[in-house]
């Protein structure tokens, strides 16, 4: 037999198996099944509108001449360029979510809160307040920010 042919049969076999096995496994309606695919897309857009993704550019850095703020870091988001943009972002609470080695509250996973305060120059970058300050390794590193409380 040349080779061809048997991967050939045996990927269509492959192939058939795997089909009849998906019939198999969706039992559910075939309504039921739209009604899910929607429902899901709808989830999903909601969490990526509510969601945005910023860059941590500095933490505990907004020093003046006599006085530091540590709880106030600079982050970028990402596609904000001006100082008209970050208007809309004003008020909207952020997030820094980072994994710990000891489990609270059964999870790994720990959360600093924080808020869009101001612009911090021309160029898009945001200062926010978070509860306590950030950590070093926060730099570089990705926060939520979440798209309420919204003002329309």
């Amino acid at each position: 037999m040349n080779p061809e042919t048997y991967i050939a049969e045996h990927a269509s076999a492959e192939l058939r198996r795997r089909e009849k096995k998906k019939e198999e496994a969706s039992s559910l309606p075939r309504w039921l099944k739209d009604a899910k695919e929607n429902v899901l897309a709808f989830v999903y857009a909601i969490v990526v509108f509510l969601l945005c993704q910023t860059l941590c550019q500095g933490l505990n850095s907004w020093i003046q001449e006599s006085n530091q703020y540590p709880n106030t870091s600079l982050i970028q988001i990402e596609n904000v360029n001006s100082k008209e943009e970050v208007a809309w972002y004003a008020g909207k609470r952020m997030a820094y979510i980072y994994k710990a080695k000891v489990k609270k509250n059964g999870s790994h996973y720990r959360c600093i809160w924080g808020k869009v305060t101001r612009p911090h120059g021309n160029s898009g970058v945001v200062r926010a307040k978070f509860k306590s300050s950030l950590p070093p390794r926060s730099m570089g590193a990705r926060v939520r920010v979440f798209m309420y409380p919204s003002n329309i």
